[in-house]
């Protein structure tokens, strides 16, 4: 395909009942990602289904490989979720029905569900 997206830093911080991640996501590739498909970011249980998800408002068009990485800010509300520790997730699915999805060049890609990003733990305590 060309593009390589690269996910080098994020940083989740908790405010009240919802996390806010800023994600940093890079092209490593040797083209730019053409389709607007929408990205989306969720709270994943312990037996890594979803336990809250909500549309990323960040776009991956126009990354351009080389470029800076582009900066996505993003805030996930869980008010109303059991308390406990959740796995924050990101994926950005094919809008077409049986279409592969963006996969990450990163190590966490799948390693609490398929199909979605690691980024990090949010707890919950109420």
């Amino acid at each position: 395909m060309g593009y390589e997206f690269h996910v080098p830093a994020v940083t989740l911080t908790r405010d009240g009942q919802a996390v806010r991640a800023v994600i940093e996501i890079e092209n490593r590739g040797a083209a730019p990602f053409y389709y607007d498909w929408r990205g989306e970011l969720t709270l994943l249980a312990a037996d890594g289904r979803p336990a809250r998800t909500a549309p990323a408002q960040g776009r991956l068009t126009g990354l351009l490989p080389g470029q800076p990485a582009r900066r996505w800010t993003e805030t996930l509300d869980a008010t109303g979720l059991p308390r406990g520790t959740y796995h924050v997730a990101l994926r950005i699915p094919n809008p077409l029905a049986n279409g592969v999805p963006v996969r990450f060049a990163n190590d966490t890609q799948d390693e609490h569900a398929p199909g979605w990003l690691t980024l990090g733990e949010a707890a919950f305590d109420k």
